[in-house]
């Protein structure tokens, strides 16, 4: 016995129109009557799906597909909700099944071409999509997504034209908008990114992660920290008009003997972030804080797995609601939530306006406030966050002692070689920084060194260099300074070893400013490589005073432009101080805040408790 036309079509037009709520009581009246009826069942799966009630949506798929076993589309569906679950290796075979069943399926390729993506593989990812794209040449989210495998291997330009392609087909597309700023940006056309962000909120207001991108982007090039922080707050409005719920009781015990800390973070892995954190949560094993992760990213390496057995529960929040992903955190009575992205990509903000956490707050991924009234400290020092600069945060400062940040030295050796000037007989620059950092007045600084330095290169390293039109570009801008091609070395990704030992290959880190290095510049003196920061006026640019400081290198930090110039010429015309740099600098900071993870993490830990008395007094 079948169902009729018309009640097929009853519960199909409410799915299709988007009216979900009540649809899963009507689709259950009807296998009642038609339990063996194999597209009712995988119209529940889906209804569950857009529900958020995902055990009950791989449950009934599987039904779907055990009474039809031939449905690719269920095939298909199904691998969309394993991926979303986190096993991509059933996905996969999913959508093979689909593929087999229909060769001329062209969403399972590009579902097939999101998982290869998600796994790194990028040909086979690239292969699937431009598959995909033949069968079906005028769907938009196919070049978008293309877009996105051309971008993670470093073919920006390619990148670019497929964002373009995909807008052209469909104009609205907010997204691809989205993806299309941050490649304009990630090649330094940064005028065009903020157009392309402003476009795709304008098609979708309540898009928060295109209003991160464009405060990370603002943060980034400008030194109008007042001008930033409005419209930082315009997020948190924006957020908190979008929160339909905030919690304001928490259960927590009144003396408690271990603080329970949370991070949220789609970073911890190889990556900045999680280098940072590595040699800290090692040092935190056996102290009063009981650790728990949220991590907001599906992929994960040797770091992850090194770093996991440091937390009590390590929670998997990246296919999870706001909502969700806040209220597992507050049943896990967490005291104190610590943010470590910010407005950078990957982020959760959202989750902290709801308060799943008496006390929260954000540290080390980011360099400015987040806008979030909720949030109630930036963590700092007394060099990035000095009082006087506290109307630059909605956050309260709240500053460690030393340095905000403790780099954890990598766990492989590398030997530091001679002194690149002596074995080549010039100075050799560097900076290993993201493109977006090279703006036309670091450019034209950089320039009149080399002009003063007879013979100096500079060598520029970073995945955006892997793209050939990428690396014209940047031998066109430096040519309006008079700079030509053989004055430059330009390289593109590499491993991390081969990435630390390349500082052996220059002389001198030239830091960019505003935003200034932050992680190389402690990877530079590492490899025995001091650099040239300049001073400036809010977090961002202070982060390099903050690294000089610790590592008694204070002299190194310009004022100005022409200081900057100056130091430049100084710094590299004695080759003796220069070559006792190379040889000490290494020892000389391993024992200095920077990189000594005990004594940070008693002064990280410190902070925490004292923020905690401070919020349990506050309450009496």
């Amino acid at each position: 016995m079948k169902p009729s036309r018309n009640e097929l079509t009853s519960v199909l037009n409410l799915y299709q129109n988007g009216i979900y709520n009540g649809l899963e009581d009507k689709i259950l009246s009807l296998i009642e009557k038609y339990p063996d009826n194999s597209f009712l069942w995988k119209l529940l799966g889906l209804t569950y799906k857009k529900n958020r009630k995902l055990n009950e949506s791989l449950r009934a798929q599987r039904k779907s597909i055990l009474l039809n076993p031939n449905d690719y589309e269920s095939h298909n569906n199904l691998g969309v909700l394993l991926l979303e679950l986190g096993d991509r290796a059933a996905a996969e075979d999913c959508h093979k099944r689909a593929i087999k069943l229909n060769p001329n399926f062209a969403e399972a390729y590009a579902n097939l071409g999101n998982i290869f993506f998600e796994n790194g593989m990028l040909n086979e990812s690239k292969n699937n999509f431009n598959i995909a794209i033949k069968l079906k040449p005028n769907e938009a989210s196919f070049f978008s997504n293309l877009g996105n495998v051309y971008k993670d291997g470093g073919f920006l330009i390619k990148a670019i034209s497929n964002y373009k392609k995909a807008i052209s087909l469909k104009p609205d597309f907010s997204s691809a908008y989205c993806n299309l700023g941050n490649t304009l940006r990630d090649i330094g056309n940064l005028d065009d990114a903020i157009k392309s962000y402003k476009k795709a909120l304008e098609i979708n207001p309540n898009y928060t992660e295109v209003f991160s991108n464009l405060l990370f982007l603002k943060s980034s090039v400008s030194e109008d920290s007042k001008l930033y922080l409005k419209e930082a707050k315009k997020y948190g409005h924006l957020i908190k008009n979008n929160t339909k719920k905030k919690y304001s009781n928490w259960d927590y015990e009144k003396d408690i003997k271990k603080l329970k800390v949370g991070f949220v973070s789609s970073d911890l892995k190889n990556h900045p972030v999680g280098y940072f954190l590595e040699s800290l949560f090692l040092n935190l094993e056996n102290s009063s804080l009981e650790l728990f992760a949220y991590s907001n990213n599906l992929k994960e390496d040797e770091l992850s797995s090194r770093i996991k057995p440091k937390f009590v529960k390590w929670t998997q929040i990246a296919n999870k609601k706001d909502s969700e992903a806040a209220k597992l955190i507050y049943k896990d009575n967490i005291n104190i939530l610590i943010d470590l992205s910010g407005h950078t990509s990957g982020n959760r903000l959202p989750i902290f306006a709801i308060k799943p956490s008496p006390l929260q707050l954000t540290w080390l991924g980011y360099w400015a406030s987040t806008g979030l009234n909720e949030i109630d400290y930036i963590l700092g020092d007394p060099f990035v966050t000095p009082k006087k600069e506290k109307n630059h945060f909605i956050e309260k400062i709240w500053q460690l002692p030393e340095i905000f940040s403790c780099f954890s030295e990598p766990n492989f050796s590398i030997d530091l070689a001679s002194l690149p000037a002596i074995r080549n007989g010039y100075i050799t620059f560097g900076c290993f920084n993201n493109l977006t950092k090279m703006t036309n007045e670091v450019i034209k600084v950089r320039s009149e060194i080399l002009k003063k330095i007879p013979d100096s290169r500079l060598f520029l390293k970073n995945k955006q260099l892997e793209d050939e039109l990428t690396r014209k570009k940047v031998i066109e801008k430096y040519a309006k300074y008079e700079i030509n091609s053989e004055r430059l070395i330009l390289e593109g990704r590499s491993s991390r070893k081969k990435y630390l030992e390349t500082y052996n290959q220059i002389d001198i880190s030239l830091s960019p400013f505003p935003f200034g290095g932050s992680t190389t510049t402690i990877e530079g003196l590492w490899m025995g490589v001091p650099a040239l920061v300049k001073k400036g006026d809010n977090f961002i640019s202070h982060i390099g005073e903050s690294i000089l400081h610790n590592s008694h290198l204070s002299d190194w930090i310009c004022q100005t432009n022409d200081d900057y110039i100056d130091k430049a010429i100084l710094f590299s015309s004695d080759i003796k101080k220069l070559k006792k740099l190379k040889k000490n600098l290494r020892n000389d900071n391993l024992s200095s805040i920077i990189f000594n993870s005990k004594k940070f993490s008693i002064n990280f830990e410190n902070a925490l408790w004292e923020m905690w008395n401070k919020y349990k007094k506050s309450k009496k």
